[in-house]
């Protein structure tokens, strides 16, 4: 049982890179919810001038439908880093308690 190696390499660089994508995720999801916001404002507007437009009201759908599909992608990729970030801190877990008993073994 000695021979068993639990060693795992977390170097610096990948921590600042999973930082940075995150960050950089974040300033996406603002750009979008600003970009949303614009255009729903819009379309309000325009909505509010144009009650009886039929080809309006279907943009309107259109838009919402896609904003409503973009925030589902942005909920289930939110899911799935918590998912990583928790499957992560168990291994380096499990790892720490079966060195302990390898110590304590020695």
């Amino acid at each position: 049982m000695k021979n068993i190696d639990f060693s795992t390499t977390f170097k610096a660089k990948d921590f600042d890179r999973e930082l940075i994508s995150k960050k950089l995720d974040n300033l996406k999801d603002l750009q979008y919810l600003v970009n949303s916001e614009t255009v729903n404002n819009q379309l309000s507007k325009w909505r509010t001038s144009q009650p009886d437009n039929e080809n309006l009201k279907k943009f309107t759908e259109a838009v919402l439908n896609i904003e409503l599909y973009i925030n589902e992608l942005q909920n289930d990729r939110h899911l799935l880093m918590l998912s990583i970030d928790e499957y992560r801190t168990d291994k380096i877990r499990a790892i720490e308690r079966a060195r302990k008993a390898e110590t304590k073994k020695d």
